[in-house]
């Protein structure tokens, strides 16, 4: 009586893809090898539960294949089939440190003992990129939404685990520093709804910016205008400068200045030294994300005898003058 057709002596191979190569395709390959010789009957020879009969073995009717208690050339014939599952479906069996002259049983137990190892190690190393993922604003929100996501598939294929609502979390946290009180609330209670909040956060961020950009901008092609002003303006700020002690007109010491400075005044510079140059400190946080150019010049001052204003930035909390970040 035949036992074994030939479907079933001959191992098939698998798809290139699912063929083990390492670490990287170790489940799709275990999960091809559990299907394969479960179908075929054979499951007690990989796990080891049918163990080699002796030569002394009392029975010699042949047995089908499922039997727990083959014959001893049955067993070698079956093990030779699971034993060949294993290793042909390996890119590179030596690589990888299997020992073909072992029954399948060891072989297989020595692979899942190997990448069990090397798993944990994995999955440490997926979740705490995922973790340490920290958002750079200058990038779009939708990048980075699909950077977390990556992240989170590495870590399921790794084998670890991070529900939605830890996700959710994660996501939060990744914010920059300067962000996080704008995240003390964020509604919803899925990674999905986080997200749609940040997007909105950095768009309306991503305007502050634009808006400040285009002050600055305005203020520079103001002072490239009017270079004299600004240079007036930043002869005036200089330490130890105080409007009691200054020689242009309206300051304190107004007439009173020394040669070397009347002789700047002369010829093509009278205008310059004449010029009512008022500087206005306002107070004002000078953190980039609230900074808000404040400079007017008025555009007929070199026509007329209209004073010109510049405002200055002062340090909140401090004395010292700044001059516009240009």
């Amino acid at each position: 009586m035949s036992t074994t057709s030939q479907s079933l002596v001959t191992a098939p191979r698998f798809p290139k893809a699912k063929q083990l190569v390492g670490e990287d395709n170790w489940r799709e390959y275990k999960r091809e090898v559990l299907l394969t010789v479960q179908s075929r009957s054979l499951m007690g020879y990989l796990s080891g539960t049918i163990p080699q009969p002796s030569s002394t073995h009392l029975t010699t009717s042949p047995t089908y294949i499922y039997s727990t208690t083959p014959l001893p050339e049955e067993w070698s014939a079956r093990d030779a089939i699971t034993k060949s599952v294993i290793v042909t479906n390996i890119a590179d069996p030596v690589g990888l440190g299997v020992d073909e002259t072992k029954n399948s049983a060891s072989i297989w137990k020595g692979l899942v003992d190997k990448f069990k190892k090397w798993n944990k190690q994995k999955i440490k190393l997926a979740d705490d990129a995922l973790r340490k993922c920290i958002y750079d604003p200058k990038t779009p929100m939708e990048e980075h939404e699909k950077k977390m996501c990556n992240l989170l598939k590495r870590l399921h294929n790794a084998g670890g685990t991070c529900t939605d609502e830890q996700f959710r979390l994660i996501v939060i946290a990744s914010v920059p520093k300067e962000w996080k009180p704008d995240v003390q609330n964020v509604p919803g209670t899925d990674s999905e709804s986080a997200f749609t909040f940040l997007h909105a956060l950095y768009l309306e961020k991503r305007q502050e910016v634009d808006e400040e950009e285009r002050d600055l901008k305005r203020v520079k092609a103001l002072m490239a205008k009017y270079p004299e002003v600004y240079a007036a303006a930043a002869q005036s700020t200089q330490s130890g400068h105080t409007k009691a002690r200054c020689w242009a007109s309206g300051g304190g010491m107004e007439g009173k200045a020394p040669k070397w400075w009347q002789s700047k005044t002369d010829g093509t510079n009278t205008n310059v030294a004449m010029m009512d140059t008022q500087v206005n400190a306002i107070e004002t946080n000078l953190d980039p994300s609230e900074l808000y150019v404040l400079a007017a010049i008025d555009a007929e001052i070199p026509n007329t005898n209209k004073p010109s204003n510049l405002y200055m930035f002062k340090a909140s909390g401090t004395t010292e003058d700044k001059s516009l970040p240009f």
